[in-house]
């Protein structure tokens, strides 16, 4: 019998024992790796959660910053609209106001032209009215006059009837 033969169940239980080793030994790597790959996949996982949540928290600040954005960008329209209103609004305003001028500085100057009527007409009038005293205090002055003639007359025509009263008793022709 050969080396080998009488060792035959030494070399199998070495084979197997060495099998048992290799098969442990992979085992035991491979169990590592797999315990190191689970902590990593349950490390990403959080993250990827963490993620997921950080994402969700974003739209939503996203959603309400746009919804934001529209609601600004619609007062900026209202406003634009309101501004060309007021706008047009103003031109004319100033065109009407420029136009009152105008009325105004014409209505100043023929105020000013019928002030200076008004004074001519007055210092006329008064002139006026003092020749007018001065012919009604001659008026007045004659109608004394006129009145002390016909006094005068009457008295005269009174010694003129007489005289033709003697006259006639007196027969002179």
């Amino acid at each position: 019998m050969t080396f080998l033969e009488k060792n035959i169940n030494l070399f199998l239980l070495l084979l197997v024992m060495g099998v048992s080793v290799v098969v442990a030994g992979t085992s035991v790597y491979y169990q590592s790796t797999f315990t190191n790959v689970t902590s990593r996949l349950d490390n990403t996982t959080k993250m990827l959660n963490t993620c997921g949540a950080d994402l969700d928290n974003t739209k939503f600040r996203l959603n309400k910053t746009i919804a934001s954005l529209n609601f600004t960008v619609q007062d900026i329209r209202r406003y634009d609209v309101l501004y060309e209103n007021k706008t047009g609004q103003l031109v004319v305003t100033e065109k009407k106001l420029q136009d009152t001028a105008t009325i105004l500085d014409s209505t100043k100057t023929k105020l000013t032209e019928t002030s200076e009527l008004y004074q001519k007409y007055l210092t006329k009038y008064d002139e006026q009215k003092t020749i007018n005293n001065d012919l009604m205090q001659q008026v007045s002055d004659l109608e004394v006059i006129k009145s002390s003639q016909a006094a005068q007359i009457t008295g005269l025509n009174s010694k003129v009837k007489k005289l033709q009263d003697e006259k006639t008793a007196c027969g002179c022709p």
